[in-house]
């Protein structure tokens, strides 16, 4: 159903999600991230087979999607959720496409986590196709020609298609008159050796048997025995099987060896177009696998910005600045949930200035930041002051940032709020990350490569970009005609 309404981009695209706990069962499909959309119109969701809008599962199904997807990018999924009648209201809305949940942050913890647990466990490196122009150039030249001239007069243009008309319709007429000529001169089977219809010879040629040429008539109409070949009357003429001769057709054998053309296979039969599709099985669900991370082998980088890598009949071509964000940010995200996240000091301290609304929401998760690695304390009726930041962030951090963060932060108050606070967090990391156009030596290369096989989502980076591209070996044959 989805491949007739959406086509095979998408649905080839699409991941397969289950799930269920006590209170609810979820099935479904998950468009891979770079499967986007710039708005929620391929986001649909059913509850008990209901078709509806919700702001709850729609939250949960985009934080479950996480640092996969870019900003302003909104992911494709079909969701088929199963729940108990009493805790779900259906009738808040009069055509009844919204409704209420009893539980919606029980609901939203679980879809979340399933979301989330369905996109880690698939291999999400993107596969590059390198284009090419779909004309050939004998046919673009030949498509500059037959364009009709600019500026042409109208009674200029109907001249022109009545003289194309004319010579196409003298040439059809040549043609037949030909085939008829070749036809009177030389008949393929002349009338006296043709049998009628009902089996019987025609007049002058009746044989015993009533056969054609000495064949008995049943030989010609049995199942299995094989027919008996007219014989011409002219030697020229090759002898044609006799259970055609009624048609006045000449009969094709089984076999085209008999033109001097070898015969074909039964799979080349079904026409040159029926190539089998080659199966890309370069490095699926396995390149970033820590247990292959020998077998993997650094052969340089171009442009000082990516690192190329060679595994399993594939090239990798990875974003050392994307690779090494996303190495900072799963690092702090450790640091912070295991306790060990260290704050460093700035010098002179940071002072924020903040609207009513945002210095409501730092006082009311001031734990949540500190927790992070800010030392923060109030410093008047809606400033505060930042002493320090996790030591991970760049010694030279400006108030703008901070005061971004807390704004980003103030639009965002839904379920999950601390967590908001330590990504967002974990998203300025980028100021300390390798930049691009910055060489590297080999040494650190290695490394960055070693720390992004440990990562439990090594394919993006905090922002949705992806930190590692793929381009298998049989793409590159197509490309230098090695393979058609």
């Amino acid at each position: 159903i989805l491949y007739q309404l959406y086509g095979r981009e998408v649905s080839s695209a699409l991941l397969p999600v289950s799930a269920s706990n006590e209170f609810f069962r979820l099935s479904g499909f998950l468009g891979k991230p770079e499967l986007n959309r710039g708005n929620r119109s391929l986001q649909h969701f059913c509850i008990n087979g209901r078709y509806i809008r919700s702001d709850v599962i729609r939250k949960a199904l985009e934080d479950g999607y996480g640092t996969l997807l870019m900003q302003h990018s909104f992911p494709v999924a079909v969701l088929m959720i199963e729940t108990d009648p009493v805790r779900v209201d259906v009738n808040v809305h009069p055509t009844k496409r919204e409704v209420r949940f009893t539980d919606p942050q029980g609901l939203y913890e679980f879809l979340k986590e399933a979301v989330h647990d369905c996109l880690h466990q698939a291999e999400l490196i993107r596969d590059v196709r390198l284009a090419e122009d779909a004309r050939r150039p004998a046919e673009s030249a030949l498509k500059v020609r037959e364009r009709p001239v600019r500026g042409a007069e109208p009674f200029e243009v109907q001249r022109r298609n009545l003289e194309k008309a004319g010579a196409a319709a003298l040439e059809k007429a040549g043609a037949a008159a030909s085939m008829e000529k070749a036809a009177a001169a030389a008949p393929l089977f002349p009338r006296e050796t043709v049998r009628t219809e009902y089996g019987s010879a025609a007049p002058g040629k009746t044989t015993p048997g009533n056969s054609v040429t000495g064949g008995p008539v049943s030989a010609v109409f049995a199942g299995g025995a094989p027919a008996q070949a007219a014989t011409s009357a002219s030697d020229n003429i090759p002898a044609q099987p006799a259970s055609t001769a009624s048609e006045g057709i000449p009969a094709q054998p089984a076999s085209t060896a008999s033109e001097g053309i070898p015969a074909q296979p039964a799979s080349a039969a079904a026409g040159e177009d029926a190539i089998p599709a080659i199966q890309e099985r370069s490095g699926q669900l396995s390149f970033l696998n820590p247990d292959h991370r020998g077998e993997v082998r650094l052969i340089g980088a171009v442009f000082d910005t990516y690192q190329l890598a060679e595994w399993n009949g594939a090239l990798y071509i990875i974003d050392q600045h994307a690779a090494h964000e996303r190495v900072n940010y799963e690092r702090l995200i450790k640091a912070v949930k295991s306790g060990e996240v260290f704050s460093q000091q700035l010098l002179p301290p940071i002072v924020l200035n903040l609207t009513d609304r945002e210095a409501e929401l730092v006082r009311r998760h001031l734990d949540s930041f500190r927790s992070a690695g800010y030392e923060i304390e109030p410093f008047g009726p809606r400033s505060y002051v930042v002493r320090g930041v996790p030591q991970i962030l760049p010694s030279v951090m400006k108030d703008s940032m901070l005061r971004e963060m807390v704004g980003e932060l103030s639009e965002d108050t839904g379920p999950g709020f601390p967590q908001r606070i330590l990504e967002k967090t974990a998203s300025l990391s980028c100021k300390a990350s390798i930049k691009g156009n910055q060489a590297i030596t080999a040494g650190e290369a290695e490394k960055l490569l070693d720390e992004l096989f440990s990562l439990e989502d090594p394919y993006h980076c905090p922002h949705g970009r992806p930190t590692v591209i793929r381009l298998t070996k049989s793409e590159l044959d197509r490309r230098f005609r090695r393979i058609v």
